[in-house]
């Protein structure tokens, strides 16, 4: 169904109502007691170290000019590197538009609209004689701003072909700036990461000489019989070797020779042997033949003769090659029996804690404390549940169960981490430190072993993003898992195909458009609105889909699955969104002349084709209004925020967690942005009106996000800056698309020369991703060893040995969170939940225990806003905002400082010129 300008103005309309009322509503609530929380949560943190933003003006929409003139360092101290490249990928959005906006609407629009044959198309309607046969086409005024209303073989479809190439290099400058911007911050990270940390650690996978995710270890009766029978006689020899306490490396083959040449034989090959045999290899005599190293047989040996200590192994190649310089090993465990132990350990910690929380809260109100109950079923809590519980359902006293469970628990988690710390749990991945970057470094990009089945070596993940379970897989389960994964992916492709279709398809049936055009209000409304709405729905579930695969395939950490994420979900939307969206909407927009005269399908695609454009425009304006009004606002998270502080979280220390436990991730968002660059680039030359929408996309998007990752946000991850190499390769392959799509419009337009003329474009695409590739990746993946050596040198100096920081860091970082046990707070809380029970069950009084604040151990800013308390640690708002203000601008000094000697010279004098802004612009606050 064609798309009219009255549907187009009444849709955009609406939109920026809803967008103006967001606005608004938001700039109230932001400041009002109930909600201020939780529209800027990390204004209120209070933890020491914490970087809080800086205080926004408390006038209506003061709050939007600061927010765009914040500068980069002031993003990077508060929301990280990740933050700061998503704004400038945001930015070069805005960028890139307004440039490709004033090209095409000066040029472009002007010459679409004189041209005359979409009133020709319309003509043919009313002469038409036969409605059976003749020609039949849908049109509207808006087709006359698009290629549609160009004839065929006119040669104002060169100026077309013209524009295809200004914009194709305006594209390739911006995407050279900000690959270069990208580099400098994804430089300034790695400068800047900790000793101790990613920065010295490396993740070894596939350790030989461990059972674990080994053929015969994983794979079950059905799997045996699809693997080839070479590998699984090569797996069971392997482990077979592990139950024979080892072999020898040197292993003698059966020859079969006739019996008088066997002696002569022998001794040519042990000449042969002898002449060819070095200090470095060995020949063996039997055979004549050389034989690789097999690391396998190795590493069964070297374990057997460390007394089965894998972790000892582990230690012994990699001291073998990189000497004194390795520091620290951590061999991964099977922990799967241990993990729900500490899960349910820490909801029953938490449970307790809050409830001796709420008895505090209501004892300084003035309110009884009455026991309170609860129900367990021992039958889910084994063998100590059963005996002390029973079978059957029973009511208990709260804080005594919650006490005995934790110490249960206790209990079992000691045995669980005992047993996962036996051998044959041993996981075969290890996390190896070293005490300076550069030997790190060397690791990361070096090849471990000629067998690429063994000893696969990458940069550590870091410690808080890892999945633990996943390193138990070896590379033939990681691949067949990927290779499963993305079948299921292209199956959820295909399948999503029916609703898109359903869509395009329900909007060109007669009985409904008949229905619609009766009610010219509700028919403007559809047309503009619902297909694009449709679509958003449709693609809500697709991330948490994608995310599962990603994790079921073996991805080792929260980055990988997100950075995955990005790339599935992107083409997920190319497939479906794109390709989907205009195949059945340009046969849909035209459906009738399409089957009463197949023969004109040429004819069609070139008319047809452009229509589709303003389905995509209705698609960006969603973008733009509603899901800028949205993401501002987020009414359903502050729903629900305020139903469980007003009626379920009832300590402080619960409310407090529902407005600090923000967080985000780019892998939802980023596939949007990079969509919309495709969009916006593959129809900015047929229809010409699409680039100021996107234009405004791209500025409602940086506003919105710039506020919720300074404000409102936390991190789940932080990549620093990876995020950019994909939307390299999505944007390159928008331009690829644009270039295609004016080869085939121009094409079916009838012309020979403008279409090759924008053929020659895709030579361009090629060289310039491989150019951009060869320049900017390499140095993204880890530092160089340069900079790497003067990190050494300057944190030598500073902690006054190589590697000291290195040692002290490492030695709980990348052990499981499941082998780590604060035996000090659990003391704590269990001597507080005693002293708490005895107050409430048998009377006693402690006034100390009263006396202490309840949320002091969270922090001293949470108040109790429903039943109107202000606590001690509340001070006058403009105080407050007047310390933030000079603690804000030490913050951004100290961060400057840590620019100036964080990294090599030459980095050093890129990098501050765009610094140097921020503290003056602090300095100047604080004068003011």
């Amino acid at each position: 169904m064609a798309v009219s300008g009255k549907s187009l103005a009444i849709t955009v309309g609406i939109y920026a109502i809803i967008l103006i009322v967001a606005v608004l509503l938001f700039s109230k609530w932001r400041l009002a007691k109930l909600t201020r929380k939780f529209y800027a949560p990390k204004r209120y943190v209070v933890t020491e170290g914490y970087p809080k933003p800086p205080p926004l003006a408390t006038t209506f929409g003061g709050w939007v000019p600061q927010v765009f003139k914040m500068s980069e360092a002031e993003v990077i101290r508060c929301a990280g590197v990740d933050a700061a490249m998503y704004l400038k990928i945001l930015r070069m959005g805005f960028e890139l538009f307004l440039a490709v906006s004033f090209l095409v609407l000066v040029i472009i629009l002007p010459i679409n609209c004189t041209g005359d044959e979409v009133d020709n198309l319309i003509a043919t309607n009313t002469t038409a004689t036969n409605d059976a046969t003749g020609e039949k086409y849908t049109f509207t005024s808006l087709d006359k701003t698009t290629i549609s209303n160009i004839p065929s073989h006119s040669s104002m479809l060169w100026a077309h072909a013209v524009i295809t190439w200004a914009v194709t290099f305006v594209a390739y400058w911006w995407l050279w700036k900000y690959n270069k911007e990208a580099l400098r911050l994804r430089i300034f990270y790695l400068l800047n990461q900790p000793a101790g940390a990613e920065s010295h650690t490396v993740l070894l996978q596939d350790v030989p000489g461990v059972a674990y995710g080994t053929i015969p270890n994983r794979a079950d009766g059905t799997l045996l019989k699809i693997i080839p029978k070479s590998i699984k006689q090569k797996a069971f020899q392997q482990t077979e070797m592990l139950a024979n306490k080892g072999m020898n490396i040197a292993k003698g083959v059966k020859v079969d020779v006739p019996i008088d040449l066997a002696k002569d034989t022998a001794a040519d090959n042990a000449a042969a042997a002898a002449a060819l045999s070095t200090g470095a290899i060995n020949v063996e005599a039997t055979t004549g033949r050389w034989e690789m190293r097999d690391e396998w047989v190795t590493a069964v040996n070297e374990i057997q003769a460390n007394d089965g200590s894998v972790k000892a192994m582990v230690e012994g190649t990699l001291h073998r090659v990189y000497h004194d310089d390795l520091s620290a090993v951590h061999m991964v465990h099977d922990t799967s029996k241990l993990d729900p132990l500490v899960a349910e350990y820490e909801k029953r910690k938490q449970a307790l804690t809050d409830m001796v929380d709420n008895y505090i809260s209501l004892k300084r109100r003035g309110k009884e404390l009455k026991v309170k109950q609860m129900t367990v079923v021992g039958a889910t809590m084994g063998a100590w549940g059963k005996e002390k519980y029973g079978m059957k359902p029973k009511k208990v006293e709260a804080l005594e169960f919650l006490r005995d469970r934790m110490t249960e628990l206790r209990r079992a988690i000691r045995e669980a981490q005992e047993e996962a710390l036996e051998p044959g749990h041993v996981f075969p991945a290890a996390f190896a430190t070293f005490r300076n970057r550069t030997s790190q470094v060397v690791a990361a990009r070096t090849l471990m072993s000629e067998d690429l089945a063994t000893w696969r070596c990458q940069g550590a993940p870091r410690a808080e993003e890892i999945l633990w379970n996943n390193l138990g897989f070896r590379v033939w389960e990681r691949a067949g898992r990927s290779l499963a994964m993305w079948a299921a992916f292209w199956a959820m492709a295909a399948f999503f195909m029916i609703p898109v279709t359903a869509v395009q398809g329900l909007l060109t049936m007669n009985s409904f458009l008949n229905f619609l055009n009766s009610i010219p209000i509700v028919g403007a409304l559809v047309t503009g609105m619902l297909p694009g709405l449709a679509l958003k729905i449709f693609l809500i579930i697709i991330p948490i889909i994608i995310t599962i695969m990603n994790k079921w395939s073996g991805m080792v950490s929260v980055t990988q699955v997100d950075l995955g994420l990005i790339s599935r979900y992107f083409i997920f939307q190319v497939i479906t969104v794109f390709l989907g969206s205009f195949i059945a909407g340009t046969f849909a927009n035209q459906l009738d002349q399409f089957i009463h005269d197949p023969g004109s399908i040429v004819t069609l695609i070139g008319t047809s084709a452009p229509q589709t454009a303003f389905f995509f425009m209705t698609y960006l304006l969603i973008g733009a209004f509603l899901d800028s009004a949205f993401g501002l606002m987020r009414f359903i998270p502050l729903i629900i925020f305020w139903v469980k502080s007003r009626f379920l979280a009832g300590t402080e220390r619960a409310k407090a967690r529902l407005w600090q436990d923000q967080t985000m991730t780019y892998g939802t968002m980023l596939p949007d942005n990079t969509i919309s660059i495709l969009l916006g680039l593959v129809f900015c030359i047929i229809c010409p009106v699409i680039t100021p929408v996107a234009c405004f996309y791209f500025a409602m998007q940086y506003l919105v996000w710039k506020y919720q990752l300074i404000y409102t946000y936390g991190n789940v991850y932080q990549t620093g800056g990876l995020l950019w190499m994909k939307v390299f390769d999505q944007c390159m392959v928008g331009l690829a698309f644009l270039h295609l799509m004016m080869v085939a419009i121009l094409g079916v337009k009838k012309s020979v020369g403008p279409p090759i003329f924008c053929a020659i474009l895709w030579i361009f695409d090629i060289m310039f991703t491989i150019a951009v590739h060869k320049r900017f990746w390499r140095p993204q993946e880890c530092l160089s060893l340069i900079s790497a050596a003067e990190m050494d040198a300057k944190e030598a100096a500073t902690l006054g040995a190589p590697g000291k920081g290195a040692d002290e860091e490492v030695r709980q970082r990348y052990l499981s969170p499941s082998f780590k046990f604060d035996e000090a707070e659990h003391d704590q809380v269990l001597e507080e939940a005693e002293r708490m029970r005895k107050v409430v069950v048998e009377g006693a009084e402690d006034e100390k225990l009263f006396a202490q604040e309840a949320e002091a151990s969270v922090h001293s800013s949470v108040a109790d806003e429903a039943e109107g308390r202000v606590t001690a640690a509340r001070t006058d708002d403009t105080a407050a905002a007047g310390a933030d203000l000079e603690a804000g601008a030490r913050e951004t000094e100290a961060f400057q400082d840590t620019v100036e000697q964080g990294g090599p010279g030459s980095f050093r004098s890129v990098t501050l010129s765009h610094y140097e802004d921020a503290s003056e612009e602090m300095r100047g606050a604080k004068q003011a």
